[in-house]
């Protein structure tokens, strides 16, 4: 309960900012916001998976190249971009990013050295939590 009114008072205030600093700040605010979740991600990415996600920067720039796009073709009615552009990112896998997040638990994030240790004390331990991570996909 308590986490939830703490959202709705982030999304409020996050809301009114760019009404109460003016055009010039809130554009900043989105910006360092935008940045946020990209280094969110590449920190998600090397630091708990273990690689740097290269392909990151290609996506990130992509949707930023069509958003412009989409802004500037409806211009007149700028609300349909805001509404299209969610929707055209759920379309195009959207979804994907949980099913990554479950995959970090994989094995691949074990050393080496801790895998074979592992196996020489308990094999039969071993193969079952692989049978079980191979189950969940």
């Amino acid at each position: 309960m308590m986490i939830a009114l703490r959202a709705v008072i982030v999304v409020i205030i996050a809301i009114a900012l760019p009404f109460l600093l003016g055009e010039f700040w809130a554009y900043q605010l989105g910006l360092y916001a935008l940045y946020a979740v990209a280094a969110v991600g590449v920190g998600l990415c090397w630091g708990q998976a273990g690689f740097l996600p290269l392909g990151q920067a290609l996506f990130f720039g992509l949707a930023a190249y069509l958003s412009g796009l989409a802004f500037i073709a409806f211009a007149d009615s700028p609300v349909v971009a805001v509404v299209l552009l969610p929707l055209a990112a759920l379309a195009s896998g959207g979804d994907e990013p949980a099913t990554e997040v479950k995959r970090l638990r994989s094995p691949v994030n074990v050393p080496k050295r801790q895998v074979e240790e592992l196996v020489e004390r308990d094999p039969d331990r071993v193969a079952q939590q692989v049978r079980a991570w191979m189950s969940e996909d």
